[in-house]
């Protein structure tokens, strides 16, 4: 779908107003307002990044490879006991020698990126692994 075709769909105001704005540039998620994402419609502007498509993709990977080596779902995780979560972090850490670190932060993003889980579940996955990439030790 072109931009045009997604702001004749979903743009509710005046349509030459947003067609300048799209040729000033402005991305047409911006102009609309709102954007599925994984079946949500999120509110965007320009204060907000807007979520791309390739990361349906590493959400459904991560929901998968935590069923898959786990057992769980990612409800499941949001409802874990942090004492839980540092066991289960520690298991996530053991499968490093199967995955390139670039592929385990996907993974890991892709869990945080779901939003079922708090902000403080997504610090506590990534502490460690922020201190790989970033060679600072933020726990």
């Amino acid at each position: 779908m072109t931009d045009i075709e997604y702001l004749k769909k979903y743009y509710k105001g005046n349509l030459n107003d947003a067609i300048k704005r799209l040729e000033n540039n402005e991305p047409v998620q911006y102009i609309v307002g709102e954007v599925d994402f994984y079946g949500n419609i999120i509110k965007v502007n320009k204060n907000v990044l807007i979520p791309r498509f390739e990361t349906e993709e590493l959400v459904d990977y991560t929901i998968k490879f935590i069923k898959d080596k786990f057992n769980k779902t990612v409800d499941d995780l949001g409802l874990m006991s942090i004492d839980e979560l540092k066991k289960f972090r520690i298991e996530v850490e053991d499968l490093r020698h199967e995955f390139s670190l670039l592929e385990l932060a996907m993974k890991l993003l892709g869990n945080g990126l779901y939003g079922c889980c708090a902000n403080q579940y997504f610090y506590f996955f990534n502490a460690a692994l922020a201190g790989d990439i970033t060679g600072e030790c933020r726990q």
